[in-house]
């Protein structure tokens, strides 16, 4: 009996004060932990739609995750940092892209960031939908 009292109250504490958990991209992630996070300011180019956006994204999510959600759209395909899809070119800033495993450093140092994998470390703004540019200017990499 007693508990059964105890579930009832956390059960009731756990509704009230929301800390509930959910499923998001098969990790479980506390639905508050954003709030304590730190956000940055991402300033999302697509030359090719001629659209700029400003989202804001924390430090614990993926641009790409980020942009989604708030209905920025940015090409993708694997979500896991093995093709080229979601590239984007940086302009200003910096990321944590280290679950990459498609880009050399080469292509780091010249600013490359796979979206899907990149956590904003600064604000940053970053140019995307540039996958044509890319193999134009490594043609060498191009897989037909």
């Amino acid at each position: 009996m007693i508990s059964l009292v105890i579930v009832v109250i956390l059960c009731i504490l756990t509704n009230t004060f929301g800390f509930k958990s959910y499923l998001h991209s098969n990790i479980r992630v506390n639905r508050w932990s954003s709030l304590s996070m730190k956000s940055y300011s991402v300033k999302v180019v697509n030359k090719k739609k001629n659209t700029t956006t400003t989202v804001s994204v924390p430090t614990n999510k993926f641009i790409l995750d980020s942009c989604e959600e708030q209905l920025v759209q940015i090409p993708y395909s694997c979500r896991a940092g093995s093709c080229s899809s979601c590239l984007g070119l940086l302009k200003s800033g910096s990321v944590d892209q280290s679950g990459n495993i498609f880009l050399s450093d080469k292509h780091i140092d010249q600013g490359y960031v796979l979206t899907c994998v990149a956590y904003p470390q600064s604000d940053i703004e970053i140019d995307v939908d540039i996958e044509d540019e890319f193999y134009n200017l490594n043609p060498d990499l191009k897989v037909e």
